[in-house]
């Protein structure tokens, strides 16, 4: 009965994903359906990315004395409505409130979501829950992300957003029918996770989530037309190619997690960071051909889901008291370079300068590297050899 509930909590959780992740697979045809361009609709990325950023820990704080439940239907309800409102909207001006509102419903959902799986088992079976519920995050860049493409290839981007609603919407029933009552947790005052970051390195860690997250995401925003420019390739194409690089992904995650324990975290982010910056920064010639640009996109997949185990690995070793607050702040940091990534990609494109994509997501693979290796040097030895 646990796991069943864990997965209804995961089909929110693959909403959540799909929405986030799908947008570069439909970026051509909302910019033609609201009538602006490629850069004005890349920017739903970064208002989205931006109010999850900054509103988390607020609403985290703001709201944490309402009962679980009712908070997590709320949350899913509203996110529900927000792609519906996204689907009907007439405007490119409506079409960016509604994506504020999904992204301020998902910075509420995710994390309660987590809290409340942890507490429907017992504790030994915290990790495999809390993995549970993640896993819609990786099911929705595998299936979620392929599926919403294709239907907004085939009949309307606005079909798109009425999927992840749909999703949404199933999820919320489930919650209310199957998920018990629980009493709210004792809240953490935003205070208290504002000093975590104040910690000796954890700001320099942070600092280079964002920056390895703002060149994957310069150049994933706008990956469906730089495949139309390079190779000519149509919606359903890009799809595949979609479905290739999150089947890569889960690879990658899963090596993370391996690297970690034969290597220790600091060389698996080198070697991660290392391989992605190439690939990045070698794109326009690799992806000159279908062949080349799979395998340039599947290497990108890999080399770039290993870094995340070994980033919260050493961020909860920096953190140990506070594990739940800094792995939040990482998730910050990680929309927060969405934001930067798709901004920055979005100002290339209105320049017409399409083809430097890969530079620049290269450029800013290289600076993080560059830190890692800066930064290693000045942390604690047990740091710098784990």
């Amino acid at each position: 009965m646990h796991r069943s509930r864990l997965w209804i909590l995961a089909l929110g959780t693959f909403a959540l994903g799909t929405d986030v992740f799908v947008i570069a697979g439909i970026l051509p045809a909302v910019a033609r359906g609201v009538h602006v361009s490629l850069s004005a609709t890349g920017f739903l990325v970064t208002v989205f990315a931006m109010t999850y950023a900054i509103g988390s820990p607020i609403l985290a704080s703001t709201m944490g004395s309402i009962p679980r439940k009712l908070l997590l239907t709320s949350a899913l309800g509203s996110f529900s409505l927000a792609n519906i409102m996204a689907a009907m909207t007439p405007t490119y001006r409506w079409l960016l409130i509604a994506r504020v509102a999904a992204a301020a419903a998902a910075a509420i959902y995710t994390p309660t979501a987590s809290a409340f799986a942890g507490s429907l088992v017992p504790t030994a079976l915290r990790g495999r829950a809390l993995a549970t519920v993640m896993a819609g995050l990786t099911a929705a860049i595998v299936l979620g992300v392929p599926m919403g493409t294709i239907i907004g290839t085939l009949l309307s981007w606005r079909w798109t957003f009425g999927f992840v609603a749909t999703l949404a919407g199933l999820a919320t029933v489930g919650i209310v029918i199957f998920l018990p009552e629980t009493a709210a947790p004792e809240p953490v005052r935003l205070m208290e996770r504002i000093q975590v970051i104040r910690r000796p390195h954890v700001a320099k860690m942070l600092g280079l989530t964002i920056l390895w997250t703002m060149g994957a995401f310069t150049v994933y925003t706008y990956i469906a037309p730089f495949l139309h420019q390079s190779l000519g390739l149509s919606g359903p194409e890009t799809s595949g190619i979609l479905l290739w690089w999150g089947l890569m992904a889960m690879v990658g995650n899963h090596l993370g997690g391996v690297a970690v324990d034969r290597w220790g975290a600091q060389r698996a982010l080198t070697l991660g960071l290392g391989v992605v910056a190439f690939v990045l920064g070698t794109l326009h010639w690799t992806a000159t051909t279908v062949f080349g640009a799979i395998g340039a996109i599947g290497l990108w997949g890999i080399s770039g889901w290993i870094l995340q185990v070994p980033q919260q690995h050493r961020l909860m070793k920096l953190v140990p008291t506070m594990p739940t607050a800094i792995l939040a702040w990482n998730g910050s940091a990680t929309y927060l370079g969405m934001a930067a990534g798709s901004a920055l990609g979005g100002y290339l494109i209105h320049h017409a300068l399409l083809t430097w994509l890969g530079y620049i997501g290269g450029g800013c693979e290289v600076l993080a590297l560059a830190l890692q290796f800066l930064w290693t040097r000045t942390m604690p030895s047990t740091m710098a050899s784990s």
